[in-house]
């Protein structure tokens, strides 16, 4: 895809401004992130955030010893005009994939559209953090995080146990099947175009509004549900 090298700039420039006004509001987030828990406990947040593709996230510890994890979208990796729709999609499929499947997914403990963010920082997600192990240094036999090269040592069962659970994720996936193409609708969020990956950069950098809703209708679908014998 072509890419205005302009709107890859603006894009750039709204991310570090909007990481600005994060660190500015850095001492105003605990408190903030307190009013959203149901005991309204005090928290403390790590230092360190966490930079991701499309989110920043930070980790609250309450005085309870409870572990939330809370993600803003990050200006400029997502059109402004779908902020909301992103935050609206992602809790929705927590909640589909909690429901429907048993691939772990945190709970969500509180979210937000961007106007019922008080500190002006957008949407957002509080979620319960997960505790997990990396893959990487596993298949690597590594404490380098750059090692990516596969161990010779890995046996037999640690491959069967890596792939027999990836499988059976990708099979649950598979089973959910829909009869529209679309996002996930919900009494906060009506059917609108699928927020995609391509969708998303061809909105941002190249100026084409390919999810616009004036002449869009949700096409019907039927998906093969992946069955075993």
């Amino acid at each position: 895809m072509d890419i205005d090298v302009q709107l890859e700039s603006l894009g750039k420039h709204k991310g570090s401004q909007w990481l600005d006004l994060v660190q500015a509001k850095w001492a105003e987030i605990p408190v903030w992130v307190a009013e959203h828990h149901p005991e309204r406990l005090q928290c403390s947040i790590e230092e360190k955030m966490l930079h991701g593709s499309f989110n920043v996230g930070l980790t609250a510890h309450f005085t309870n010893g409870e572990k939330w994890f809370i993600r803003l979208p990050l200006r400029g990796h997502t059109s402004d005009q779908h902020l909301d729709l992103k935050i609206l999609n992602e809790v929705e499929t927590l909640k589909l994939l909690g429901e429907r499947t048993d691939i772990p997914v945190p709970e969500v403990k509180a979210w937000g559209l961007a106007h019922q963010n008080r500190l002006g920082l957008g949407p957002f997600i509080m979620e319960e953090f997960l505790e997990g192990v990396r893959l990487k240094p596993i298949l690597s036999r590594s404490d380098d995080p750059d090692d990516s090269i596969l161990s010779d040592d890995l046996d037999d069962r640690t491959f069967e146990v890596i792939y027999r659970q990836l499988a059976r994720f990708m099979h649950q996936l598979f089973a959910l099947d829909f009869d529209h193409i679309g996002n996930l609708p919900s009494a906060s969020s009506p059917l609108q175009p699928p927020l995609t990956l391509a969708a998303n950069e061809i909105n941002l950098f190249s100026g084409a509004k390919v999810l616009g809703m004036s002449h869009w209708s949700p096409p019907r679908i039927l998906l093969q549900t992946l069955t075993t014998t």
